[in-house]
Parts: structure tokens; C-alpha cells; sequence
């Protein structure tokens, strides 16, 4: 019992670093296929809610890139 005191809470061996690097990018790789196989299943399920929310997004997201384009506009004209 008194060894495992004396141990050094974190490893910091090259081992260990690539270790938890390569866990990192392994858990990332599965969450970015978790969500395409959700994003295939929610398509598949449901056509008709998927294409809604996709419209209603890239709608928003085109008011947002007119309203940030004015505000840039609005920014330059009046430096000048």
C-alpha cells in the first residue's frame, strides 16, 4: 500500500500521452459516426421533418449572414 502513495499521480511518459491522444481521436472518430449514422436514421425516418429543418435553418443562417453583411456595411461607411 505505502508504493502506490509514493507514485506519481500523472504520468507524463511519451507512452501515456500518445495513450490518451490516441483514446481522444478514437472517441471523437466514433462520435462523428454516431451523428452521421443519426443524422442517415433521422433522414431515412423522417424526410419530411428533416428537409423542414434544414430550410429553416439555412434561412436563418442567411438572415444572419445579411444582417452581420449590414453591420459590416453600416461599420465601414461611416468611418469614412
Amino acid at each position: 500500500m505505502a508504493g502506490l502513495v509514493d507514485r506519481p499521480l500523472i504520468c507524463t511518459s511519451a507512452l501515456a500521452v500518445t495513450y490518451v491522444y490516441s483514446c481522444r481521436l478514437m472517441l471523437k472518430t466514433v462520435l462523428w459516426w454516431l451523428l452521421v449514422a443519426f443524422l442517415i436514421f433521422f433522414i431515412v425516418s423522417a424526410p419530411g421533418e428533416a428537409a423542414r429543418i434544414v430550410r429553416a435553418t439555412g434561412e436563418n443562417a442567411g438572415d444572419w449572414f445579411t444582417t452581420a453583411a449590414n453591420a459590416f456595411t453600416t461599420f465601414f461607411s461611416r468611418l469614412v
